[in-house]
């Protein structure tokens, strides 16, 4: 049973980070709200940034960079949205008419002699090990700078270079503060109440919260044994809240984890059964709305991984532990809250052509889901050109009411 634990938490791990490094396997990855009131997102695999209207209008932006496969991005305080450039190791920077501007990431310091896997004998450093340790997560700080996470792999091979946390300024210069977690493969980040940064993490021993304070200095708090954490955003109570996964009797059970500023945990479980918490924001509403996927997402048959179950699920958690799902037609990843009430989300496939399934979603806080494909828009790319291209969108659009479950779980 151990032995069986064990590859279940294996195989989610791998499929927690081709979520939140390469975008998922379709063409959609992260997604956060501009000053503009336009929706922003990544698209890794065709290597631009997308911006779609509240009308659902959708304008894409290729990178000047080629695959650079686009992961997080965030709004800044000139009212520029940053993105992070994975596999360019690169933090880039979008205008609101579409001029892009590139920053290179300093390679981390090595700090392990080879690259350890997994369960398997240890490997020689990759020839294109400086591709493996780009930044992920990305968020504004309250210092007027941009911090971000760097490090890890995307194989599911702890990375022969430590993980970092780094800051940006608008100017372009780069600092950075290594995490002091051995084998680290930090997450997401976010700003805290308490003026501090905070970022998810996991390492070989589990999965760990940290803290940077604006001058460097990092903490960790460490889950309890077999908790994986994955997204996080600062709560409507002056807490963290992030997503949280738990290996327990054979299967992985999901959970939505509270935090607080002195590193006191809690853990919500998540009513569906297996259901995998992937990203989370605070809602208008003052609740914490998130994104799960079921834990058998991804299926490990005779001829290797398959597509299993392809629904997702929009979750929403009241301060004191009250969570009400909604059923989205696709998998669920990245979701961001809009300034006029609205949760956006991207929507995808893991596997095989995820062309139907590329949308980005919109879910009132009732429950009403509406899509938008990206494969039905006008494209209009722009190549550096600071005017702002005009579209006119033929989006395809489609609404449906949110098939939900509410149950009170905990109370504080």
């Amino acid at each position: 049973m151990v032995r069986a634990v064990g590859v279940l938490a294996v195989l989610l791990s791998l499929l927690v980070m081709l979520i939140c490094v390469a975008g998922a396997m379709g063409d959609l990855g992260g997604i956060a709200t501009g000053r503009d009131g336009d929706i922003w997102f990544t698209e890794p695999s065709s290597n631009k940034i997308g911006r779609i209207t509240p009308s659902g209008a959708i304008t894409q932006f290729r990178i000047p960079t080629v695959r650079s496969e686009p992961a997080d991005l965030t709004s800044g305080p000139e009212g520029d949205i940053w993105f992070t450039e994975y596999k360019a190791n690169k933090i880039g920077r979008i205008s609101q008419a579409g001029a892009i501007s590139e920053f290179p990431v300093p390679l981390p310091v090595a700090k392990q002699p080879e690259e350890r896997t997994i369960g398997l004998p240890s490997l020689p450093p990759p020839a294109n090990a400086s591709k493996m340790v780009g930044p992920s997560g990305i968020a504004a700080g309250p210092d007027g700078n941009l911090w971000f996470t760097e490090g890890g792999s995307s194989s599911g091979v702890s990375s022969i270079y430590g993980g970092e946390v780094g800051r940006i300024t608008p100017a372009g210069t780069i600092s950075e503060f290594p995490i002091p977690s051995p084998n680290s493969e930090p997450g997401q980040i976010t700003p805290g109440p308490d003026g501090n940064l905070w970022f998810t993490e996991n390492t070989l021993n589990g999965g760990v919260i940290g803290r940077i304070t604006l001058t460097g200095t990092i903490t960790i708090f460490a889950l309890p044994e077999g908790h994986e954490a994955s997204g996080i955003t600062k709560g409507p109570d002056g807490n963290l809240w992030f997503t949280d996964r738990v290996s327990a009797s054979n299967k992985m059970v999901g959970m939505i984890g509270r935090i607080t500023p002195n590193g006191v945990i809690r853990d919500f479980p998540i009513p569906t059964p297996e259901a995998q918490p992937d990203s989370i924001t605070l809602g208008s509403d003052g609740n914490i709305w998130f994104t799960a996927f079921p834990s058998n997402a991804l299926t490990q048959g005779p001829h290797g991984l398959s597509s299993g179950t392809t629904t997702g699920t929009i979750g929403r958690i009241t301060p004191n532990g009250r969570v009400t799902e909604f059923t989205t037609r696709h998998e669920a990843f990245e979701i961001t809250a809009s300034p006029n009430r609205d949760l956006w989300f991207t929507e995808g496939c893991l596997l095989g052509d995820c062309t139907s399934s590329d949308q980005i979603g919109r879910i009132t806080q009732t429950g009403r889901i509406s899509e938008f494909s990206i494969h039905t828009a006008t494209k209009c790319v722009a190549k550096g050109s600071p005017r702002r291209p005009h579209c006119k969108p033929r989006n395809e659009r489609r609404e449906q009411a949110g098939s939900t479950t509410q149950r009170r779980n905990a109370r504080t």
